[in-house]
């Protein structure tokens, strides 16, 4: 009887994932080899033992054969390497169970076949059940070849299977902890939409743990009732063939946040198991949160909140497209608002903040919803886009945007602040075809715009691109100036008003040009700055300032400071103080001799940064000027920090002081700031004698202009120095009389009746028929007493005694006159404009007391 065992391992039933495995597992155990095969025969005849091994031989079975009869024997020979044990059941000291047993225990992988004379069934059925392969009788040897390969093959299988099942097992393993452990959310859900699993990204993204969810429904964990039923059929009601699906979802957090998954859905689905899905998702809520602040900080302004000109440029592209046909137009305007950087200079960078956000509000709360953008096209300029533009509206839109900008702004501390807005315009299709040239043709419009002083806008014309590109030439030719050095300088001296003698000169930059002449600054210095070419221009004035004055000095002169005037690109540069450095070097020029004239606005853009600068140039041992001063927003917190020596008059303060309160007021405060500063005071502008006497007598320390001198040519500058001209003290002082008095009237028989009563008092008495005259007179000379018309010409005497109170506050003043107005009278009276009253004719008694008192109340002040 012939029994045996047969565990039948079919590779064809496994899933097509697990053949890879498979295939693994066979290349570690590949099919068995009948040569050379390991065989252990326990066995005591040595007869049957070769009957064995010839059997195995005849039917190919080629082994190495090693027969063992004892137990030892045995044990020694299961420490080699075994194919299959062959073994007696009864030997006289050793019996085939206890091999069997102990074959079990050190080789439990390795057959086991029983080849003996005879057993009985209940011991081959024991035998069987304690792992023998088989049972092979010694009278049917010819079996056992056959049962040998059976059982190697077996063998083998079962190697490979439990090979198979140790790498499923590791890989199991491996992706248990890869779904835990991942950082994408991982969810597994049955047919019915159950989880089965969720990793701990995901408890970490939703605020759920795994242990409360297992077995409930996934959509109606995750999703709101309104998104539940769609998310159900994603998963339930798609084309099995479309998967992997890739899609994004909102899903809801424990404590109802909505999060933004990125996920991939697979299914899982074979015969010998249940559908199974499988989700993965990465929580971009973060990320997507974080593009949208960036598509923001790309597309808008961080200040006002306008689209930018990125969404200007495409809106313009899409509004081109729309209306192609030419019937409608469409408006591009750039829009500026002049005053608004002085403002944030002068009262901060809030300051300025806050009136582009209220221009920008303007803007928007003007613009049509359905046909107009508003954007930021640069820092300070706006840009309006409209469509569906008819010619005869233009005039309107640009009235209405024009007096909405106008309105007044307020800031803290200022209520009411005044912006000039300039609009250049550009037109689509009648200027250009393309959304660049649109562009560009607005941005020529509005710097036209801006060089017009009365006008707030200025549509394109073709005519400015031809004067670009004559500026472009000229750029190009000023540049070739400077290199083959065709550029000069005049200087304007500077006039000491102590001793009237010149105490220094400032240069002045003048281009040769070899077809239109000498060009003043104003015709070529924006250009400099706008092609940089600033830079190479200022370093020109530098140097020939600085070899000019030394060159001076070696001739026995004494020229005292030459002062240049430094732009904002050349004060920023960061090689100023290295360039400066190198230019008195090479001039040989003591620094003191060198004065840098800064304008208020270089030294307010960035107060900090300019005291940096500033002290670094005054370590030099150069002297620092404020160029202008009163015409920019300072601000005299920092204005005390400045490393400054001179604060310069604006000539636009200079030019009306001898007749307008206002510009005497503002230069008596600028020579008051100054002096409690301990700054010199230089007035720029001076042209008449009137506005000398009154600086000096406010105090002012030096002036420049054409009184004494315009610009001059080095060499005349020379003899100027050689010749030792000077101003007169007595031309610069105002002239002091013991009691001066003036009368002004524009009847000249008036005049010469109240001189003819008051001459014989001794007073010095000056005349005059209008006002403008009088001013003169006033500025030239210390009068005591004002005697004054109330019907003049071009003034009224109210008004006349009103503006002299504020300019010359220690004058009196008297009003005679035979039209007075007794309200406008009474008013000045009690304003303190008039001292006396008197009504013509006049006693002349009367009149000579009054001037007395007068005189006297002078004298007494």
């Amino acid at each position: 009887m012939t029994i045996y065992s047969r565990d039948y391992f079919d590779p064809a039933i496994l899933p097509s994932g697990r053949k890879s495995m498979y295939k693994a597992a066979l290349s570690e155990h590949p099919s068995y080899s009948e040569e050379n095969l390991r065989i252990i025969f326990v066995e005591d005849v040595i007869e049957d033992a070769e009957l064995v091994y010839h059997e195995l031989e005849r039917s190919g079975l080629r082994s190495s054969f090693n027969r063992v009869e004892t137990q030892a024997a045995f044990l020694l020979a299961l420490e080699s390497r075994v194919d299959i044990i062959l073994c007696d059941f009864s030997l006289p000291v050793f019996d085939g169970m206890t091999a069997l047993q102990l074959a079990k225990e050190r080789s439990p992988d390795v057959p086991f076949i029983f080849v003996s004379g005879t057993i009985g069934e209940e011991l081959a059925i024991q035998a069987l059940k304690l792992g023998a392969y088989d049972y092979v009788l010694k009278n049917n040897i010819a079996r056992l070849p056959s049962s040998v390969r059976r059982a190697l093959q077996e063998s083998h299988e079962r190697a490979i299977r439990r090979r198979t099942e140790e790498i499923l097992y590791a890989e199991s393993n491996l992706l248990s902890a890869v779904f835990d452990t991942a950082g994408a959310v991982g969810v597994m859900l049955d047919a019915e939409g159950r989880i089965l699993r969720f990793n701990h990204a995901g408890e970490k993204s939703t605020g759920y743990l795994s242990k409360d969810i297992l077995g409930l429904c996934f959509w109606d964990i995750f999703f709101s009732p309104s998104h539940a039923q769609e998310e159900k059929e994603r998963y339930l009601g798609s084309d099995k063939s479309a998967f992997p699906l890739q899609f994004q979802s909102q899903w809801l957090t424990h404590d109802g946040q909505a999060r933004v998954l990125l996920c991939s859905l697979s299914i899982l689905e074979n015969r010998h198991f249940k559908t199974v899905f499988v989700l993965s998702g990465i929580d971009i809520t973060e990320w997507q949160e974080a593009e949208e602040k960036i598509y923001h900080l790309s597309h808008f302004d961080h200040i006002t909140g306008l689209p930018n000109r990125v969404v200007l440029r495409d809106r313009l592209d899409q509004a081109m497209l729309r209306h192609e046909s030419g019937e409608e137009l469409v408006a591009l305007m750039l829009i500026e608002l002049n005053g608004h950087t002085q403002i944030r200079d002068g009262f901060g960078v809030q300051a300025g903040i806050s009136l582009a956000i209220t221009a920008a509000q303007r803007l928007q709360s003007w613009k049509r919803p359905e046909d107009a953008t508003v954007t930021q096209y640069a820092d300070g300029i706006f840009a309006l886009l409209l469509e569906r533009v008819k010619k005869n509206e233009m005039d309107a839109i640009i009235e209405d945007v024009t007096r909405i900008l106008l309105s007044p702004y307020s800031i803290p501390g200022q209520p009411s602040i005044h912006l000039f807005p300039k609009l250049g315009i550009s037109i689509y299709p009648n200027d250009t075809q393309t959304s660049e040239s649109l562009l560009h043709f607005a941005e020529v419009a509005l710097h036209r715009a801006q060089l017009n002083a009365h006008g707030h806008h200025q549509f394109y014309s073709p005519e400015f691109n031809e004067e670009i590109a004559r500026r472009h030439a000229l750029v190009n030719e000023l540049r070739d100036a400077i290199r083959e050095d065709a550029l000069v300088l005049h200087y304007q001296p500077q006039v000491s008003l102590k001793n009237g003698r010149i105490a220094g000169f400032e240069a002045l930059v003048r281009w040769n040009h070899p077809e239109r002449g000498l060009l003043m600054p104003a015709e070529f210095i924006a250009l400099a700055e706008e092609s940089d070419l600033i830079f190479d221009l200022g370093e020109w004035v530098l140097r020939a300032a600085c070899r000019q004055c030394k060159e001076w000095q070696e001739k026995g002169l004494h020229p005292g400071t030459i002062a240049v005037n430094l732009s904002a690109m050349q004060f920023t540069e960061k090689n100023l103080k290295v360039l400066l450095g190198q230019i008195l070097h090479e001039s040989g020029l003591d620094p003191q001799h060198l004065e840098l004239e800064l304008t208020e606005s270089i030294s307010m853009d960035d107060p900090d940064q300019s005291i940096a600068i500033m002290v670094h140039l005054r370590k030099l041992g150069i002297t620092l000027s404020i160029d202008d001063f009163g015409t920019g927003y300072s601000n005299l917190s920092y204005l005390k920090r400045f490393p400054v020596g001179r604060l310069k008059i604006d000539r636009s303060f200079v030019r009306d002081l001898v007749d307008d309160p206002h510009d005497l007021a503002i230069c008596r405060s600028i020579i008051a700031i100054a002096k409690s500063l301990r700054l010199e005071v230089v007035a720029e502008g001076v042209e008449t004698v009137s506005q000398l006497k009154m600086l000096h007598a406010e105090g002012c320390d030096k002036i420049q202009g054409y009184y004494f001198s315009r610009p001059l040519p080095a060499d005349d500058c020379t003899s100027l120095l050689e010749r030792n001209i000077s101003l007169p003290m007595e031309t610069i002082q105002r002239q002091s009389h013991a009691r001066s008095l003036l009368v002004i009237d524009d009847e000249v028989n008036i005049l010469s009746a109240i001189k003819r009563t008051l001459s014989r008092s001794g007073y010095q008495i000056f005349t005059a028929n209008h006002a403008n005259e009088a001013f003169e007179i006033l500025a030239k000379h210390q009068i005591g007493v004002v005697l004054t018309d109330q019907q003049m010409p071009d003034i009224l005497g109210t008004e006349l005694l009103e503006k002299v109170r504020h300019m010359f506050p220690n004058t009196v003043r008297i009003m005679l006159t035979g039209h007075a107005n007794l309200q406008s009278v009474t008013q000045a009276i009690n304003q303190g404009a008039i001292y006396k009253f008197l009504v013509k004719p006049w006693d002349n008694d009367e009149l000579e007391k009054t001037v007395l008192e007068a005189f006297e109340k002078f004298e007494n002040s």
